[in-house]
C-alpha cells in the first residue's frame, strides 16, 4: 500500500499528510510513536486538499489512497481482503474502553461515545492492555470479524472508583460536544484530533483520576523508561 501512494501521489505526499495530521508545518520523523495512528488514517482518510495542496494532478486531488487503490487494483485483490479495505474507509476513529482482554488473541471493547461493544481479534497490542484501559483508534469489522486497524500506542490507566466514573461521565459528553463542534468546523478527523491532540484529553482524563499519561505532542511523555 505505501508503495502505491509512494507511486501514485509523490514523494510529497506523506509530508503534505503529516502537517495536516497535527495540525502544523511539522517534519515528518519516521519514528513517530504515532505512526500507529498516522499511517492508517493517511492510508483510508487523507486527501490532497485542491486548495492547498502542491499535487498537480488534479485527478488525485480528493481522493483517498485506499479508495484509488481499489479502484485500480481492487479487482485483483483476494475478495476478503478487497472488502476489508473497504470498510477501513468507513470506520471512525473513536475512543474505547477495553472490558477484557484474552492476551495474545483479543479483547473486547465499548465504544466511550456510541456504547457499542465488540470482541477485537488483536495478537499484537492485547498482551499490553489492561480491563479499563482507555484507547483511541479504529475497529474494523468485515467478514463478522472486528480487527484494529488503527491504535495509539498510549493505553490510560484504569482503577476507577466510584466518583471517579461520575467525573468520566461528565467529562466525556463534553468532549462528544467539542467535537461535534470541530467535526462542524474542520470536518471529521480534526474533531477528534481537536480533542486528541490540540484540547489534550490526557488533562481532562487526569481529571478524573485515571489517567497516567497521554499523547499530547508538545509535552515530554515518560512511558515505562521512554521520553518522547
Amino acid at each position: 500500500m505505501f508503495h502505491f501512494v509512494a507511486e501514485t501521489y509523490g514523494p510529497g505526499a506523506l509530508q503534505e499528510a503529516w502537517e495536516e495530521f497535527v495540525g502544523a508545518e511539522e517534519r515528518f520523523e519516521p519514528e513517530t510513536p504515532h505512526n500507529q495512528v498516522f499511517m492508517p488514517w493517511f492510508f483510508h482518510f487523507w486527501s490532497p486538499d485542491p486548495h492547498g495542496t502542491l499535487m498537480v494532478e488534479t485527478e488525485l486531488h480528493e481522493r483517498r489512497p485506499t479508495e484509488l487503490f481499489l479502484e485500480r487494483r481492487g479487482a485483483r485483490l483476494d475478495p476478503v481482503l478487497r472488502r476489508y479495505l473497504e470498510f477501513c474507509l468507513e470506520a471512525p476513529f473513536s475512543f474505547y474502553e477495553i472490558l477484557r482482554v484474552d492476551p495474545g488473541h483479543g479483547f473486547h471493547a465499548r465504544d466511550l461515545f456510541t456504547g457499542a461493544e465488540r470482541a477485537v481479534q488483536e495478537r499484537m497490542a492485547s498482551p499490553g492492555m489492561q480491563s479499563g484501559n482507555i484507547v483511541f483508534g479504529q475497529l474494523v469489522t468485515a467478514e463478522g470479524i472486528t480487527m484494529l486497524e488503527a491504535s495509539s500506542m498510549f493505553f490510560w490507566k484504569t482503577g476507577l472508583d466510584n466518583w471517579q466514573h461520575f467525573a468520566l461521565a461528565l467529562s466525556f459528553p463534553i468532549l462528544l460536544y467539542l467535537s461535534f463542534v470541530a467535526e462542524s468546523l474542520f470536518g471529521p478527523w480534526r474533531s477528534y484530533r481537536v480533542i486528541w491532540f490540540d484540547l489534550g484529553i490526557a488533562s481532562v482524563l487526569v481529571l478524573a483520576g485515571i489517567v497516567g499519561v497521554g499523547p499530547y505532542r508538545r509535552r515530554k511523555v515518560t512511558i515505562g523508561q521512554t521520553v518522547f
